[in-house]
């Protein structure tokens, strides 16, 4: 449609209904992968080192939530980019259902759940072959919804041969996909550092421990 000259307003209305509700989708599959992680981890890491982890966490949150703002923020971008050329033409504008989104500047919310230094048992450490699989499921869950976002774009339904103005609107969503990666990396290499260190913990305990034995 968007090789057309002229206008055709249920047509676009239908495609940005269309493009905010993958954006949710791919919100909600975001969202759960990140719960879902959390959720590991609570189980499964007891560590001051945890402690100092968990705000990762929340950072993925806050940029997965905004990621699903870029899309509104893009919806009422391009409504109002139609009703720019509706103007000049002479034809009726169109409603902006998409105004008023605003980013989360904070991190995502929890509830009452917060990795602790130890189990209730005292346990602490982490189980690294529950950890590590989760890490990896959560990388392939993201990379995997943020090719979903580069399959949104099918819009919109106004003269745009060159896809100039689709670059210009989805540069907003592209930018938060962006940071979500950047999220995705800072997680992979702060698991990646805390086992290192955690496992050095545990060789250190282990063999002072041994060394005592010893002295008996």
């Amino acid at each position: 449609m968007n090789d057309i000259t002229g206008f055709n307003p249920s047509e676009l209305k239908s495609q940005i209904a269309t493009f905010v509700e993958k954006g949710k989708a791919i919100y909600d599959a975001l969202s759960k992968a990140d719960w879902d992680f959390y959720d590991v981890l609570y189980r499964s890491w007891f560590s001051p080192k945890a402690k100092d982890f968990e705000p990762h966490l929340y950072d993925l949150g806050r940029v997965v939530y905004n990621l699903y703002i870029a899309y509104e923020k893009t919806a009422s971008a391009m409504v109002e980019a139609y009703n720019a050329h509706a103007a000049a033409n002479g034809t009726a504008a169109m409603a902006n259902e998409y105004e008023g989104a605003e980013y989360q500047p904070d991190g995502a919310n929890f509830g009452d759940k917060h990795l602790e230094e130890a189990s209730p048992d005292g346990v602490v450490g982490m189980k690294t072959k529950v950890v590590i699989p989760a890490t990896i499921a959560l990388g392939k869950t993201i990379r995997s919804q943020l090719e979903r976002v580069k399959e949104s774009y099918d819009l919109p339904a106004f003269y745009d041969p060159e896809g100039n103005q689709i670059e210009a609107y989805v540069g907003t969503v592209n930018k938060m996909s962006e940071k979500i990666e950047s999220e995705l990396n800072n997680i992979a290499s702060a698991i990646a550092g805390a086992i290192e260190q955690e496992e050095e913990i545990v060789e250190r305990s282990a063999a002072q421990a041994a060394e005592t034995l010893s002295e008996q």
